[in-house]
């Protein structure tokens, strides 16, 4: 029997004229849209068309120490507790623990919530919360532990930007975009204590001041999101208020090295302390523990710049006593840190703020000559103290040698390379260069995917964990 294929011939057809558009709109898709490229790693003023530098991976920084405690520290934008800890969409979330060939041990982390005061002073009012979380994980093939140190300093500026800046926003919320979680337990972490935390986000300002028109959606984003609140947290931190910023940090690295050595020894959790100064472990039990555990920081955007200048100890002294007692028990931990990890790097950016520019100009004035980033003195005063594997010096007369490696997707508006300028003496520099996301038409990237997608992008933690040898990736990896 003769069959009839007359009918189904246009259909045949048809289904071959979709799958021809199909494949045209996909090809034509890929050819306006840039795929991920492959991570470059650069040594510190290599240009990015000849990178061939070399960098250790996690396995050879650790160097057989079967304790590894890692300073996990957020840059600007609303951040609220679990936003690095949350196995869903933290950034150490179970996609990434996968990549890191890490096992998570505790099954929730403890988070703990404390004040912090103007300027570090006692009789000075309460300036916002700062919140620590501890959460331990584990090589499965090594037994190597890892406990992980979440400080959110976040909310130390978030009540001041919606009281300043609040009025302009186009379209009224109950509370600003933020990463984290609004049920963490921190809220009753201190309630046996008088002061009582705030939810997070900070709880929105009754608002009398009249909205402005409607903004574009990518006007929006990137007045709304990106400069109110995101860029106001530099310049809150460049300005006076920076000093409290700073306390913050170093009171958090205090409690959070406590908590972390507790878990270590596996011993009950220490004592919160009271709204006063967070007493800092002995230097000598710490430094004791050299040969057993690597001290490892990983920081967001500005969370970078004011690491790197808690650890250098920047504050006075005379002026600022609580805080410069702070920072200089903060600055001991360089000693024992061989790693500093930077994604969205902004030491060369939030540098100009410093008051050690005007030394540099001092020294050097305008010379156009001197403008090359290639013959600027290495040593300048000026900038030498950014970078505390330089400024600080450990108990036994030695500098420390760290690791500076700054993560950098060329499309973040908000990142720059390590600065060719600064004094790296005792320090293996390295830029690294990522994607965070697709670049569209050739033209754009999504401007907040570039600056927050870091620690979602498989590429990162591959850089972290094999190092590199020529420039790129290491083929094989050294697990801890």
């Amino acid at each position: 029997m003769r069959r009839n294929t007359e009918s189904k011939t246009p259909q045949f057809h048809g289904l071959l004229r979709w799958i021809a558009l199909i494949l045209v709109a996909g090809y034509s898709i890929l050819a306006l849209s840039g795929c991920a490229s492959t991570p470059k790693v650069c040594a510190q003023g290599q240009p990015y068309s000849s990178c061939n530098s070399n960098m250790k991976s996690l396995g050879e920084i650790v160097d057989g120490r079967k304790e590894i405690v890692v300073f996990l520290v957020h840059g600007v934008g609303d951040y609220c507790p679990e936003y690095a800890l949350d196995p869903e969409k933290g950034w150490i979330r179970t996609k990434s623990l996968a990549a890191l060939g890490l096992q998570p041990v505790t099954e929730k982390p403890e988070f703990r919530t404390h004040p912090v005061r103007l300027d570090g002073m006692a009789d000075q009012p309460i300036a916002g919360q700062y919140t620590v979380g501890v959460g331990e994980f584990r090589y499965a093939t090594t037994g190597t532990r890892v406990v992980a140190v979440e400080i959110t300093w976040s909310q130390v500026t978030q009540w001041l930007k919606n009281s300043q800046l609040q009025f302009d926003e186009a379209e009224r919320s109950d509370a600003p975009k933020h990463r984290g979680s609004t049920n963490s337990a921190s809220a009753t972490a201190s309630a046996k204590r008088s002061f009582e935390p705030h939810r997070c986000p900070e709880p929105r300002q009754p608002n009398i001041v009249r909205q402005p028109p409607p903004r574009a959606s990518i006007n929006r984003l990137l007045k709304e999101q990106t400069i109110d609140r995101g860029m106001a947290d530099a310049i809150l931190y460049a300005g006076s208020y920076g000093r409290t910023m700073r306390y913050a940090l170093s009171e958090a690295l205090c409690h959070g090295l406590k908590q972390a050595r507790a878990q270590l020894s596996n011993a009950h959790d220490p004592a919160s302390d009271d709204e006063g100064p967070c007493e800092w472990p002995d230097r000598a039990s710490i430094d004791a523990t050299r040969k057993t555990t690597a001290y490892v920081f990983v920081t967001h955007s500005l969370g970078s710049l004011m690491l790197f200048n808690v650890l250098s100890a920047i504050d006075d002294a005379q002026d600022f006593p609580d805080i410069r007692r702070s920072e200089d028990a903060a600055s001991g931990l360089v000693c024992l840190s061989p790693a500093f990890y930077m994604m969205a790097n902004q030491v060369a950016f939030m540098g100009l703020s410093t008051d050690r520019i005007r030394q540099y100009v001092d020294a050097h004035g305008y010379d156009s000559s001197a403008m090359s980033a290639t013959q600027a003195p290495r040593s300048s005063a000026a900038l030498t103290l950014l970078n505390p594997g330089v400024a600080a010096v450990c108990d036994d007369g030695a500098r420390p040698t760290m690791l500076l490696a700054a993560f950098s997707d060329t499309n973040d508006l908000l990142t720059w390379p390590f600065p060719p300028y600064v004094d790296v003496r005792n320090s293996e520099v390295h830029d690294v260069y990522v994607q965070n996301g697709t670049t569209w038409f050739g033209s754009v990237e999504n401007p907040e995917t570039a600056h927050a997608n870091y620690f979602f992008n498989p590429d990162v933690w591959e850089v972290v964990l094999c190092g590199a040898t020529h420039g790129v990736v290491s083929p094989q990896c050294w697990v801890p």
